[in-house]
């Protein structure tokens, strides 16, 4: 990645977007290796890659995660996730919203996540909560937000139909990856 990021002749051949998108992608990777190295030594063991690869599983890798949260999430560039912002993103590209899940969505927000309701968002450390497999409200988010954007229905019930239609956003959710983690385990080496 770094050939291409520091080669004029290759970034030329890639669009604006496509350029932003190596740069961002570059700028996770140093972050997260960086914090993945927890003895600071320029190397990652088995343990710190494993962490590198997967920082959802290292306890010390939350604030880094924390970070990505906020950069996905904040889209009006203030450092900080507002309530539509975060809405937005458990909404996700769902068609349609089941009033009862986004008014629950809310309540969460406001009473679970924001720890100073007073200003009405959410910096790093509040996203900590949010990404945290060990809080248990969030495994519970993620499954309302799986639900919610996989019920086609709004029936709040998933038939096999909706979650073979919608297999992607099981794949992608941090739901189903804790649950591989507690029913499995392997080295990444």
């Amino acid at each position: 990645m770094m050939e291409i990021i520091n080669n004029p002749e290759t970034l030329k051949q890639l669009s604006e977007e496509e350029q932003e998108s190596l740069r961002a992608d570059n700028q996770r990777n140093t972050r997260r290796f960086l914090e993945a190295d927890k003895n600071q030594d320029g190397q990652l063991d088995r343990e710190e890659f494993g962490a590198f690869l997967h920082p959802h599983t290292a306890e010390w890798m939350q604030r880094c995660l924390a970070i990505e949260a906020l950069e996905a999430m904040d889209t009006n560039d203030d450092s900080f996730v507002d309530e539509d912002e975060f809405l937005k993103h458990v909404i996700g590209d769902a068609k349609t919203v089941n009033e009862q899940w986004l008014n629950n969505e809310r309540r969460k927000f406001k009473e679970n996540l924001d720890v100073d309701p007073a200003d009405g968002h959410l910096d790093a450390d509040e996203l900590i909560r949010f990404i945290s497999p060990e809080n248990g409200n969030h495994i519970e988010m993620e499954v309302s937000n799986l639900v919610h954007q996989t019920d086609k229905d709004d029936d709040l019930r998933l038939s096999r139909e909706e979650v073979v239609n919608n297999f992607k956003h099981f794949f992608a959710s941090q739901a189903t990856e804790w649950g591989k983690r507690i029913l499995t385990h392997h080295d990444e080496l």
